[in-house]
């Protein structure tokens, strides 16, 4: 045996130490799983407390200090005391027990060795978590929530404002991902708030392709005054101090980040709003701006520009909460004065109530500008792009359109635009990703049907279908805060990413929750979170209730590697991720063993692994190597190592050590774990191709069934109630 490989099989020989030990949470054949890690919590809180040989929580804070060479059979146990909230928003204190799960290694070159007195633990430690008769060293913090509004703001309202947040949070308990959301709404005397305690499946629009959970306020806004109304939101965390709540009125009003949004209370405009109609029979000298839609439908205008300056001046020298109104037909944009339309809110081009979608036609054949300071939004139309150059540059928002072009070739968007699409079918090739100069805000419950790669941002990106090869890593800004949710990827293939994040620095607060890819071609990785070569180091990754289905390598998760060439300058840290109840195809990932050994890297030739003096540091990703944070996973496919079929969990070099509390990971390279999908559609080997449009829900005797002791989210991919005790993993509940 080569030098190389029998480094490689070290650590597989330790975990397999370990399993005989506690009993492995990647072992298959164990009936339950979940009952075994129900057991262990069951032990760690009947047998009194803290396990007295304990001496301190390292300043990693997802490890311990042991007194002695800790056996770990039975599991034994940490107890905690929490800061925390309430769902009142009101601080308060919680007990729990953190189980203590494997032994850790020494770093390469002495991976054939343990730590005599070194623990890794099932989530991570706070500096502000008390822990009677043990020292904390914790340097950790609990984070914010990773959150945003949903609801496009620069809205005229009347004396209802309906308001939605999407929140995320690694310490997700009882069925809700945060404790709270407490809304306010202030005209700038006078304001109204609004506890909200639990997500629920959205109902603003009803054009999502899956069930999408958000925080919602239906605010009371009468006794405001009329005019500009700023709408904020606090999110509290089940675990944290003040520095944990995510307040929106900390950030700068008017950008993608959790920021205070701007609507106009007029109640008359809500009512009645003054409207121009657009035909191609219409007459620009002709056509009428009123309130009554007989009266302006009578006399329309032929294009936009003239009906825009119309209705400026009958609105009294702005167009907030106004409608264009475009009649069936080609219609034009004419020539539009470089005016500023709008003051506190958006006005909207829609489709004559006698028209359809397919119907009211708006044809962009130039770059679609004027005073990058309105707000506008293009509602139930047709946008007809017939010069693949021509984009939109405005702070629009696109709903419920049929965006059609002529090759796709460009964004939708240039620059200066900050965008918001919701409810689009597009029929070609379009990207909707960020360019230089502009950000995608939102992409919620869109169709999109991509026969070659096509690139979305993952910014906001919610409750969308696609099919067909579409790659979520589209950023020219910061991944931090971004969340992909409650989307599915079907048709999936390719050799990029369906989901990855590649950036330079640290991304902190990002959500990538109850997607569900299904994998038809032979594909690089579906899911790759500072992957292969990357850079980036990742805090607080939020990941639950994700399907990918898949075959072996195909559709596989590469994530938190830390094996970049470079040496020091190049090492990644990555802490704090939360990966609960997901369906995986296949985990890889990389610290020491895999940098010093792997043929890519130092060929495991001493001189140069010692040349580069960092194989022994590469210990950034090692929280989430021995499972911290992880919980009910299921893992159907060994990982990469070699074609002999070494299961996530055994300690290879591509594996992690541990998989987490309740996880079970399968050890066929041929056969997946017993998932029991109801109907998978997906690749099932080299070289062959799904059909595609499968059915993800599992079936009765799934491995994925009763996973997730402590459920994080109420409600499944399709809507349906999570069970209140042992939720199934992946996307759909049993």
């Amino acid at each position: 045996m080569s030098k190389s490989a029998a480094l490689r099989q070290l650590p597989a020989q330790f975990a397999r130490r370990e399993k005989l030990r506690m009993g492995s949470a990647c072992t298959p054949g164990i009936p339950s799983m979940v009952g075994s890690a129900s057991r262990a919590f069951a032990s760690a809180a009947s047998s009194g407390g803290t396990d007295p040989h304990v001496v301190s929580v390292n300043a990693t804070g997802w490890d311990i200090t042991y007194g002695t060479t800790p056996a770990l059979n039975p599991m034994t146990s940490l107890v905690l005391s929490r800061q925390g909230y309430t769902q009142a928003g009101s601080p308060t204190t919680y007990a729990e027990t953190l189980v203590l799960t494997q032994n850790v290694r020494l770093v390469y070159p002495n991976q054939a060795s343990l730590d005599p007195t070194r623990v890794a633990l099932s989530d991570f430690v706070y500096s502000t978590d008390t822990i009677v008769g043990v020292t904390n060293n914790s340097t950790l913090t609990s984070p914010a929530p990773v959150c945003n509004f949903v609801t496009p703001d620069r809205q005229t309202v009347g004396n209802t404002l309906t308001v939605e947040v999407v929140a995320f949070h690694r310490n997700a308990r009882g069925g809700q991902q945060v404790a709270c959301v407490v809304f306010t709404a202030t005209d700038g005397t006078n304001t109204v708030s609004q506890t909200v305690t639990g997500a629920t499946v959205s109902s603003t629009t009803s054009s999502d392709q899956a069930a999408v959970l958000t925080y919602r306020a239906d605010l009371n806004i009468t006794s405001l005054n009329a005019g500009q109304v700023t709408v904020n939101a606090k999110v509290y965390p089940w675990i944290g101090g003040s520095a944990s709540i995510a307040d929106s009125s900390l950030a700068t009003q008017g950008t993608r980040a959790f920021c205070p949004q701007i609507y106009l209370k007029n109640v008359t405009t809500a009512a009645t709003p003054m409207l121009v109609y657009v035909s191609p029979t219409g007459n620009d000298a002709t056509g009428v701006a009123s309130t009554t839609a007989a009266t302006a439908s009578a006399s329309p205008f032929a294009t936009i520009g003239p009906a825009l300056t119309a209705l400026r001046t009958a609105n009294g020298g702005h167009c907030d909460g106004c409608r264009v109104r475009l009649m069936a037909g080609t219609n034009s944009m004419g020539t539009v004065a470089y005016n500023t339309y709008t003051q506190y809110a958006e006005f909207i081009i829609e489709a004559d109530p006698n028209a359809t979608p397919s119907t009211a036609i708006l044809t962009l054949g130039a770059n679609f500008i004027f005073n990058l300071t309105n707000w506008i939004r293009f509602r139930g139309i047709t946008l007809n792009r017939t010069v693949n150059t021509a984009q939109i540059k405005l702070q629009c928002v696109l709903e419920n359109c049929i965006i059609a072009d002529a090759s796709g070739a460009y964004s939708l968007f240039g620059s200066g635009v900050f965008a918001r699409v919701i409810g689009c079918t597009f029929t070609s090739q379009i990207p909707i990703n960020e360019a230089a100069g502009n950000a995608v805000l939102l992409v919620r419950g869109c169709t999109l049907n991509a026969s070659s790669a096509i690139a979305v941002s993952p910014w906001l990106f919610l409750g969308n279908k696609t099919s067909g090869v579409v790659n979520c890593f589209s950023l020219s800004l910061s991944y931090a805060g971004s969340i992909t949710a409650f989307n599915k990827f079907m048709g999936a293939g390719g050799a990029s990413s369906v989901w990855q994040m590649d950036q330079t620095g640290t991304i902190t607060g990002a959500a990538f929750v109850q997607n569900l890819i299904e994998v038809t071609a032979n594909s690089g990785r579906a899911f790759g979170p500072s992957a292969d070569g990357q850079s980036a180091s990742v805090t607080h990754l939020v990941s639950h209730h994700n399907t990918i289905a898949g075959f072996w390598s195909f559709g596989r998760n590469n994530e938190l590697y830390n094996e970049t060439l470079g040496g020091v300058s190049k090492m990644r840290t990555h802490t704090l991720n939360s990966f609960v109840g997901n369906i995986w195809t296949q985990i890889n990932t990389k610290n020491d063993v895999f940098y010093a050994t792997d043929s890519n890297h130092m060929n495991g030739d001493p001189t140069l692994i010692a040349a580069d003096g960092s194989c022994s540091l590469r210990v950034g990703g090692w929280s989430h190597m021995y499972g911290v944070g992880c919980k009910g996973e299921v893992v159907c496919f060994p990982d990469a190592n070699g074609a002999s079929g070494v299961q996530n969990g055994t300690g290879s070099s591509f594996s992690q050590a541990y998989a987490g509390l309740g996880s079970i990971c399968g050890a066929s390279s041929t056969v997946s774990l017993a998932v029991n999908f109801t109907s998978y559609q997906g690749v099932t080997s080299a070289g062959a191709t799904g059909a595609g449009g499968g059915n993800y829900t599992i079936t009765s005797g799934s491995v994925a069934q009763g996973r997730v002791i402590n459920p994080v989210l109420p409600f499944d991919l399709a809507g349906n109630p999570r069970h209140a005790t042992g939720s199934a993993a992946g996307a759909y509940e049993l």
